[in-house]
């Protein structure tokens, strides 16, 4: 089986720390767009949703509440079928319902998940 290839919406504190934990296991293969980001050595950074997720099977949302639904409609617009989108955000289960409804409903398969805790330091 080969690794899978990721893309992360968002890259700030969370989706960063991910990365780097998911590089040192061996993921190499991981796309990334945010407005504010932190480089991380292996991510390959693009200027938009739409070139992002392409050809990704999973995608991560793990941007800022406020704009957790907006995210949400511009990854709609570009899900393939059957294209795994990850929502992490903060947000109430009313609006992860309305995440889940545009992501399903545009062909995608939506999972919710949650960030436990804090996040590790990691930088200098």
């Amino acid at each position: 089986m080969s690794k899978p290839k990721l893309a992360f919406i968002g890259f700030g504190e969370a989706a960063s720390h991910f990365a780097i934990s998911l590089i040192e296991n061996g993921l190499t293969d991981i796309n990334a767009f945010s407005h504010t980001s932190r480089h991380v050595e292996g991510v390959t950074f693009f200027d938009d949703v739409a070139t992002t997720i392409k050809d990704c099977d999973l995608v991560i949302s793990a941007v800022t509440a406020g704009s957790a639904l907006t995210v949400a409609e511009e990854i709609s617009k570009h899900v393939r079928a059957s294209q795994i989108v990850m929502d992490v955000n903060s947000v109430s289960p009313g609006t992860k319902g309305d995440i889940a409804t545009k992501i399903n409903d545009a062909g995608g398969r939506f999972v919710e998940a949650a960030i436990m805790g804090g996040i590790a330091k990691v930088w200098a």
